[in-house]
């Protein structure tokens, strides 16, 4: 019951989605430290609570990291 209300995140490299905006910006250590955890968390705000920071915190790092790598990571759910 809890466990179905939470937002899933699905990795998404198999398919083509939407591009995120391209950015110079390098990808760094802090931000695939944080998209590790989310994609063992399965949901943003799990991943904050392990890594022991904010929901929009992390949220705003994979946004970040989406646009340096010009492609989205996560299917939002």
């Amino acid at each position: 019951p809890a466990f179905a209300a939470r937002r899933r995140l699905w990795f998404a490299w198999s398919e083509p989605r939407e591009r995120a905006s391209r950015s110079t910006a390098a990808v760094n250590s802090r931000q695939i430290e944080i998209f590790v955890a989310v994609m063992k968390a399965g949901t943003i705000s799990r991943a904050a609570e392990l890594l022991g920071v904010t929901q929009p915190g992390v949220s705003r790092t994979i946004a970040d990291l989406e646009a340096s790598v010009g492609f989205l990571l996560f299917d939002r759910v």
